[in-house]
């Protein structure tokens, strides 16, 4: 059974591992700074020892949110430096998705945290807003602008012609799918080199159809219930986790971040955003049981 001082003792396990994966990145990209990043010119990009820059990415994402734990937590400027680290790292880059995500954890902490302190809370804002207006002048927004304004999906990396793919094969099997870890199969069918859909609720349902679809429905009710009763008893954690969550939903629009699939990923967000909040509140409620009876 989990207890407070081992998710912090977690939290701080993620924080130096994403600090080691941020310095080798540096150490072996540094020159890829005089050149640019992520440009399909270039042979190489800011991924550290993960496969894709993306996925380097949302690890740098669960990095800023165990230092926003931690900075809450202990208030150490050392968390404060990290966080710079990886915000840095991830622009770097060029993830909109990941760089949007922390925002949106950010945003939703904010408000589930300091939904009492009006001073600290309007202090977050402007700085989630002078997060916004950098990423907006940096251009890392014309994308998302491009598609609420003009219904533009150039600038999706080329995801959109993915979808279409998934979809097309949704159709065959829309009620069980083609199978759980069949996404790259499917994908090498239509002539794309990917072994992903970028979008985790396209590949929940190509792999499980809508069966499997409606199962990760009620696991998201499940945990947004119990994420709640988390919060109710421990505001910090509560905080964190239900934040984490909503920020999860949004990167799932463009990343194949799903719960309980195979590789080395899947596990780590399979065990951060489900198994240490559950068996976190099972430590706090279990006591509770116990005594009433």
């Amino acid at each position: 059974m989990l207890t407070e001082e081992e998710v912090k003792s977690f939290m701080k396990k993620i924080v130096y591992f994403v600090v080691f994966a941020s310095i080798y990145n540096v150490l072996i990209n540094h020159d890829l700074l005089l050149y640019g990043t992520s440009s399909l010119e270039l042979p190489k990009q800011f991924a550290s020892f993960f496969s894709n820059r993306n996925t380097y990415a949302i690890i740098l994402v669960l990095g800023i949110i165990a230092c926003t734990f931690l900075i809450v937590l202990e208030k150490k400027m050392r968390y404060i430096i990290f966080s710079l680290l990886f915000f840095i790292s991830m622009i770097w880059t060029d993830s909109t998705n990941s760089l949007m995500s922390t925002i949106i954890f950010l945003v939703f902490f904010i408000l589930f945290y300091y939904k009492k302190n009006n001073i600290k809370m309007i202090l977050f804002v402007f700085t989630g807003v002078g997060l916004l207006s950098i990423l907006y002048i940096k251009g890392f927004l014309d994308g998302i602008i491009a598609f609420v304004k003009y219904g533009d999906l150039s600038e999706f990396s080329g995801r959109t012609d993915i979808w279409m793919a998934g979809l097309n094969t949704l159709k065959e099997s829309i009620f069980f799918g083609v199978g759980i870890g069949q996404s790259k199969n499917v994908l090498s069918s239509n002539d794309f080199n990917f072994d992903q859909f970028h979008n985790g609720y396209l590949e929940i349902l190509v792999s499980g159809g809508v069966i499997l679809f409606i199962v990760y429905i009620v696991l998201g009710i499940y945990m947004v219930i119990n994420l709640r009763r988390l919060y109710s008893i421990h505001k910090l954690i509560g905080s964190i986790y239900l934040a984490s969550f909503f920020s999860l939903i949004f990167s799932m629009f463009f990343e194949s971040i799903v719960f309980f699939h195979e590789g080395f990923f899947s596990g780590i967000v399979t065990i951060f955003y489900l198994f240490i909040p559950l068996t976190l509140l099972n430590h706090y409620i279990k006591p509770k049981k116990e005594f009433s009876e």
